[in-house]
């Protein structure tokens, strides 16, 4: 059964400011990354060498924008407070002017943005990260009175050690995700509490190899999945080539079981103090 865990709604960070989904536009925006390349001209014709380099590396964002203060949060290097608060929408609030064009020297930050799926809670492993953004002081600006104001943020990015771009985990070494209350990459490791493998029981003959899919949750734990073979006759095979079956683990929740002698037994899926079993009937 395929599965398509990319698809959903996003929040988006900007440092510590959080965009919830109720603010980015359903076509969230996009990342160019267009490789460079090298043109070699010979006898034999003319040829595109890839040289390592990137020709653009750049991204927009599209942003429903429900305020000038909520701009200024986008640009806060443009944003100047007034002296003043001001009822906005019911709300006694911080108001204030963002300049564009100004004949000021502003500065260009590097900001760290993270787009988020929502469902996934505190995993991070559909996250797309760019570390050292460079938002562009100015954009698009789409205001008509049947649409919300839309802000299309565009800029570049910086190269660094782990690259320009990263797609997936946060941290290589331990489970992380981004913290919303510190705006801060915390570290938390959720274990997994339920298998369940499907099918339960299967059967063939010698050399026929079945796939078993294991479902582990909640989504976003981690931890390590071992399978043990067994006898029903006998106790547990732990010599390879005296064990009834194989489970080969391949990487996505399936397993590989290869039926190998005849006879019936079991494999246990467990991690922790969770199991789940399957049970085979090879002849």
């Amino acid at each position: 059964m395929a599965s398509y865990p990319l698809i959903g709604k996003k929040t988006v960070y900007i440092d510590d400011l959080v965009i919830s989904p109720d603010f980015v536009q359903d076509e969230v925006g996009k990342i160019t990354l267009t490789p460079g390349k090298t043109e070699v001209a010979s006898q034999s014709g003319t040829i595109n060498v890839p040289n390592g380099s990137y020709e653009e590396m750049s991204f927009e964002l599209n942003i429903i924008c429900p305020s000038v203060r909520f701009l200024g949060m986008l640009f806060p290097e443009l944003y100047h407070n007034a002296k003043f608060k001001r009822v906005i929408s019911g709300s006694l609030s911080e108001t204030g002017q963002v300049r564009f064009g100004a004949n000021e020297c502003v500065s260009n930050t590097p900001r760290d943005i993270i787009i988020h799926n929502v469902c996934d809670g505190h995993s991070s492993a559909q996250d797309f990260r760019i570390p050292q953004a460079l938002i562009s002081a100015g954009g698009e600006f789409g205001i008509k009175i049947d649409k919300p104001f839309v802000v299309t943020l565009t800029g570049s990015m910086t190269s660094g050690a782990n690259g320009a771009v990263v797609m997936g985990e946060l941290d290589l070494d331990n489970p992380s995700y981004y913290d919303e209350d510190s705006g801060t990459i915390k570290t938390e490791s959720t274990q997994i509490t339920a298998l369940t493998a499907s099918p339960t029981n299967i059967s063939g003959k010698v050399g026929d190899h079945v796939t078993v899919n294991v479902v582990a949750s909640p989504n976003g734990a981690t931890g390590s999945i071992t399978a043990t073979v067994a006898d029903t006759a006998k106790a547990t095979a732990t010599v390879a080539d005296t064990a009834k079956a194989t489970a080969t683990d391949n990487g996505d929740g399936t397993w590989d079981i290869q039926l190998k002698q005849n006879g019936s037994g079991t494999v246990t899926f467990k991690v922790g103090s969770v199991q789940t079993v399957v049970n085979f009937n090879i002849k």
